[in-house]
């Protein structure tokens, strides 16, 4: 299923270790919460900030649990696995990652044997 972007989402959590993260501090200022917006069973590109911490890849949002499933990494501060984050909030936010344009570019390239002219 390919992975689905959503305009200005980006929450607070305080969850530790590199398991699901709980949004348990809500949207940050100007921006909307992942609830009522992103569907549970959609995959989207996501970016966790922590201090000088940070992990992108591609995870599902649990309404029922209001937790973020991280589920492939692509990139990260851990050699490029989950990051086990510590104590203290964390941002997660969607973002259009560069793995989001490589999927798009190769899925382009293959339509119809290649780009329109």
């Amino acid at each position: 299923m390919p992975v689905q972007l959503y305009d200005r989402i980006k929450e607070i959590t305080s969850s530790t270790g590199t398991g699901p993260l709980l949004l348990d501090g809500g949207p940050a200022i100007g921006y909307r919460g992942f609830n009522g917006v992103v569907p549970s069973t959609q995959p989207v590109p996501y970016v966790i900030t922590h201090g000088i911490h940070w992990e992108i890849g591609t995870g599902f949002f649990d309404e029922p649990t209001n937790s973020f499933e991280r589920t492939s990494v692509s990139s990260s501060t851990n050699n490029n696995q989950l990051v086990d984050f510590d104590v203290g909030n964390k941002y997660i936010f969607i973002a259009s990652t560069s793995s989001v344009f490589e999927d798009m570019i190769n899925q382009a390239t293959n339509i119809d044997g290649g780009f329109a002219n």
